[in-house]
């Protein structure tokens, strides 16, 4: 509906600056009648956002202009013919540059800033989703000084839902929390608040708090860590492919490391500028991994264990569906650092997939790997000169950690993927980022990396996943 609108705006710029169309009284009505309706229904049928206000003004400023129009030709049908002709070269210059100016006003905001969409999940479930808000209370909080302040984490649940129960209801909010996160988030970083509430529009394919699909009894379960940083949202495509497929997918929201976290008391926490240690840190990131993110993952399924008992009377609606004998997990960059410690960590992890995340943690730089890995990688651009000392330092890297990353890097891969059923992936076209939803939110994002065809990227990620927790969970 909205490139409706954009479309009807740019085709009357075009139509007014043609001198010969814009002289006839039935264009110069239709142009404001169109106008007015696809507007009209435009903003009647789909929440407001901010990024179709330009073309809303520029359509009002046009419908004037055009009534303005059929004002002059009845007082005086030649007039308007006349001036016309007597338009300068310079005039008529002006008149083009201002219709393209208009044009790119209206377009560029709902085009460069669009509420955008997720391909369809090609599973055969439909899809629900819930929200949760969980307390570690044996984890005091590392990121406060407040000795009272126990660990709290955000969850987003996947998980296959009954398709007739769903029929007719509106789908699940993409960023379900995102009216409480918006407006933090902009304080942050000095934006006006304004220019992120387009996100709060966008929809999922999921159906929030919907009934569980009684198809099976229970369903194997995925655990999902975000990057750093990251939101428990960002891999929303992996979700409902996985989840259309007959997962239960638990996407962890790592509080202060994240881009933004709600807490249960409604306050929002972003990030905190101390959250990312150094690339070339390997011990801290290591501690990191091991001392706050497994554990985070480890509460996650501890939790959810306690809530599956609790039976068909549980508030928790997928009490009694979860198959805690088939676990596995997943995470991207710095998630999947995560997910390769947990399976070394927790015996309840059965497989797990690191989606281009350097090899942090404990386990990898100990020992060899006996479960399976897959290890989906980005395109890699290979080549045997080493970077000159000015490139290193512009790096933020000293030739000894540089060094090691050569060395260390390679060790802890070969050690992840040294168990039978492991293996090591590249995705064609893909760069770091087109590992998330991240770069739907402009089309110049992709276009400025070198990305081309992200649903295609997207669906060779989801296969590549689904197909490998199918052989280690389901076969």
């Amino acid at each position: 509906m909205d490139m409706a609108v954009i479309a009807s705006v740019v085709a009357a710029l075009v139509v007014l600056t043609w001198r010969r169309l814009s002289q006839s009284r039935w264009i110069q009505t239709a142009i404001p009648v169109i106008l007015l309706v696809l507007n009209l229904i435009r903003l009647l049928s789909k929440p407001f956002v901010w990024t179709i206000l330009p073309a809303v003004i520029v359509s009002s400023c046009m419908m004037l202009y055009c009534l303005n129009l059929i004002r002059k030709s009845y007082r005086s049908p030649h007039a308007h013919t006349n001036l016309r002709r007597r338009l300068s070269f310079v005039r008529k210059l002006g008149v083009g540059v201002l219709a393209v100016l208009l044009i790119v006003i209206a377009a560029a905001p709902p085009i460069l800033l669009p509420v955008f969409s997720l391909e369809e999940p090609e599973g055969s479930y439909a899809i629900g989703t819930s929200l949760y808000h969980w307390s570690d209370e044996s984890r005091a909080e590392p990121m406060t000084d407040d000795p009272s302040d126990h660990r709290e984490l955000t969850v987003q649940i996947w998980y296959p839902a009954d398709s007739e129960a769903v029929a007719g209801l509106p789908h699940a909010s993409y960023l379900p929390e995102w009216g409480a996160m918006a407006p933090a988030l902009a304080k942050r970083y000095h934006i006006p608040s304004f220019l992120l509430s387009h996100l709060k529009q966008i929809q999922s394919h999921g159906y929030a708090d919907a009934p569980i699909s009684s198809s099976q009894a229970r369903y194997p379960v995925i655990l999902f860590s975000h990057g750093l940083p990251g939101l428990y949202a960002t891999d929303t495509f992996l979700f409902e492919a996985l989840a259309s497929s007959g997962y239960i997918v638990v996407s962890i929201n790592h509080t202060y490391y994240s881009i933004a976290s709600e807490l249960e008391d409604g306050s929002v926490t972003t990030m905190h500028s101390d959250s990312f240690p150094s690339p070339a840190d390997w011990d801290s990131n290591d501690s990191l991994i091991a001392d706050v993110w497994a554990k985070d993952a480890s509460f996650v399924l501890n939790h959810l264990a306690q809530l599956d008992r609790t039976g068909a009377d549980s508030s928790f609606l997928l009490a009694g569906h979860l198959d805690l004998a088939h676990v596995g997990m997943a995470g991207h960059s710095f998630g999947g650092a995560n997910a390769v410690e947990m399976l070394y960590t927790d015996d309840r992890i059965q497989a797990a997939v690191n989606m281009d995340g350097t090899m942090f943690g404990t386990g990898a730089r100990s020992t060899p790997l006996d479960k399976p890995l897959l290890l989906l990688q980005s395109k890699r651009t290979e080549t045997d000169e080493e970077p000159s000392d000015s490139e290193l330092r512009s790096a933020g890297l000293t030739r000894a950690q540089y060094d090691k990353l050569t060395t260390e890097i390679p060790m802890r891969e070969a050690n992840a993927l040294a168990a039978p059923g492991s293996r090591a992936v590249v995705i064609p076209g893909a760069d770091h980022l087109a590992f998330t939803d991240l770069y739907r939110a402009s089309p110049l994002l992709p276009l400025m990396n070198g990305v081309s065809d992200l649903n295609d990227i997207h669906r060779r990620i989801a296969a590549e996943v689904v197909n490998f927790f199918n052989v280690q969970l389901k076969s």
